[in-house]
């Protein structure tokens, strides 16, 4: 009888030489595979940083768009740009005016300047000279008349108090350098020629540090314009280019951004206190 060969199961196995070659085309479909997922990933990651970026700087535009038409304009100088950062902060007599720079001031009304910059950090000292400058004011408080006052006696009135933790935090985090901060001074309005800080009132800043997250702004004002009103040639808009800035290095940048100015005919002088007649 003829015998039947199973052939079910095979005994043979694989050579040395097939699997070597195995392990070539393994390798050569990986090596594929990570030549495709680096750079679409690299690519996702750019371009995840550049929309996050691009978020900052739009909102940082509308924060400075919306400051901007607020003031209330109607000299030629009440508008001007200074390329030194103390301009800022500092109260000096020795700004540098100049066709660009990192500051922008404005009058805002008839007796107060404002500075928009993020070249700057609000330091201890500067907070100090505040407090002084709030010193003062309540000594001139006449008699019976109180001051609006929040925790610990600070102004409730005024954003400087809340740049700074109360406890002490020494980052503080509101207050970093490249973070847009708004700063509003008393000024002279006695004094002919640019709106030039004379006395601190304020400061505030738009965005919290939350808002940044790892990045910090750069700001620079050019190209001020000018439009001819009834009492003269006074200022229209300025541009501004915003740099978002991460490890020192630049992400993303919004150049020529437009800020517009609100224009008065006349800036009022404040009318006398009525009395009454005994």
């Amino acid at each position: 009888m003829r015998r039947v060969r199973n052939n079910k199961f095979s005994k043979r196995a694989l050579t040395l030489v097939e699997l070597i070659v195995a392990m070539a085309l393994t390798m050569l479909f990986a090596s594929a595979c990570v030549m495709l997922v680096v750079p679409v990933s690299r690519i996702y990651l750019h371009v995840n940083e550049t929309s996050r970026a691009q978020l900052v700087a739009d909102t940082v535009v509308d924060s400075l768009r919306a400051e901007c038409a607020r003031t209330y304009i109607s000299g030629h100088n009440d508008v001007w740009i200074s390329s030194s950062a103390e301009t800022a902060y500092k109260i000096s007599d020795l700004a540098v005016v100049a066709d660009a720079g990192p500051v922008l001031v404005m009058r805002r009304n008839y007796d107060h300047c404002e500075t928009i910059a993020s070249c700057y950090s609000l330091s201890s000292g500067t907070f100090s000279a505040y407090n002084e400058v709030y010193a003062e004011e309540l000594l001139s408080l006449e008699d019976g008349q109180l001051p609006q006052t929040g925790e610990g006696g600070a102004p409730a009135s005024r954003a400087i108090y809340r740049m700074f933790d109360p406890a002490g935090d020494p980052e503080h985090r509101d207050a970093n350098e490249g973070f847009v901060h708004f700063g509003y001074f008393q000024l002279d309005p006695n004094v002919v020629g640019r709106a030039m800080p004379t006395k601190y009132y304020d400061f505030t800043n738009p965005l919290s540090f939350a808002a940044y997250g790892e990045y910090t702004v750069s700001l620079n004002f050019h190209g001020l314009q000018y439009t001819t009103e009834a009492n003269g040639s006074v200022p229209a808009f300025v541009l501004c280019d915003i740099s978002v800035v991460r490890n020192s290095q630049v992400v993303y940048t919004r150049e020529n951004v437009v800020l517009c100015f609100a224009t008065a005919t006349a800036i009022p002088t404040p009318s006398p206190t009525p009395t009454t007649a005994p």
